[in-house]
């Protein structure tokens, strides 16, 4: 029994830091606030301004199962955000909820030359589909 102990008290500690190891911590425009995120979506970290207005997204982590915490710089609220791999790109997919905009959604890739997102915004009131490039706020 005591070895157990010692075993689980040793794998407590080693283990911490391999787990460490696989993610990147990246720092957020806001003073002192500190994001974990896996190496595979850190590129997606960050603010993500709309070229055709003032629409922002921030997406602040992303976990290994591709769950985004992100929020959407207006009165709208993110109900869905969720990021993948596909075909060696990285997609978002963003449902939004509030007045007005009842399931809307963005679909966009990054595109790593320029560092941009690019896709389609669905505007459920309307039923209608945009294309939409969002840039990397610097």
């Amino acid at each position: 029994m005591l070895v157990s102990l010692a075993l689980v008290y040793a794998v407590g500690i080693i283990g911490a830091p391999a787990l460490a190891q696989d993610r990147t911590t990246i720092q957020d425009a806001a003073p002192g606030v500190m994001l974990a995120q896996t190496p595979e979506f850190a590129e997606l970290i960050g603010r993500w301004v709309r070229t055709d207005g003032d629409y922002t997204i921030v997406i602040k982590s992303v976990d290994p199962n591709g769950k985004i915490d992100a929020t959407y710089a207006n009165p709208i609220n993110i109900s869905r955000a969720e990021a993948s791999v596909e075909r060696s790109s990285l997609r978002i997919f963003i449902e939004l909820r509030g007045a007005g905009y009842p399931g809307s959604t963005y679909t966009l890739t990054h595109v790593p030359t320029g560092d941009r997102l690019t896709g389609e915004y669905f505007q459920a009131a309307i039923r209608q589909k945009f294309d939409v490039i969002f840039l990397r706020a610097r």
